[in-house]
């Protein structure tokens, strides 16, 4: 159920056909909260096929320059680490 809530957004627009995965939300929902778009309403954009995981096996290797000593997560580990919101500008190279 918590992945759901995080990967579906129902209200979205698909742009493409099956691959790449492209979508944005609806302008009339972006009208409606202006300058500050919430999470669940964000932009997709794929170059290529979007992977089939699963979120009950997937894990995610963190490792590098910003963890000298390489840990792996589990999905509903990294959802449940601490989050912080900020406003950000994304802007399309493509216009």
């Amino acid at each position: 159920e918590l992945c759901r809530r995080h990967l579906y957004r129902r209200r979205m627009i698909r742009l493409t056909g099956r691959h790449p995965f492209n979508s944005e939300p609806p302008l009339g929902l972006l009208q409606k909260y202006r300058f500050i778009t919430p999470t669940q309403l964000h932009v997709v954009r794929n170059h290529g096929a979007v992977p089939k995981l699963d979120w009950e096996t997937h894990t995610l290797l963190v490792g590098g320059p910003v963890a000298p000593n390489p840990y792996e997560v589990s999905m509903d580990e990294l959802v449940a680490l601490p989050s912080s919101e900020f406003p950000i500008t994304l802007s399309c190279c493509g216009n």
